[in-house]
């Protein structure tokens, strides 16, 4: 197995982490979002 990871896994894991970011960009743009969880 090489170091090179699979182009489809790279861009998966790193829409994952997109997505991620954006949903907390988001909570934290609400008024409280994270301090009511």
């Amino acid at each position: 197995m090489t170091g090179v990871r699979p182009y489809r896994d790279i861009m998966a894991h790193r829409r994952r982490s997109v997505i991620r970011v954006l949903l907390t960009a988001l909570a934290l743009a609400r008024p409280g979002g994270l301090t009511s969880v």
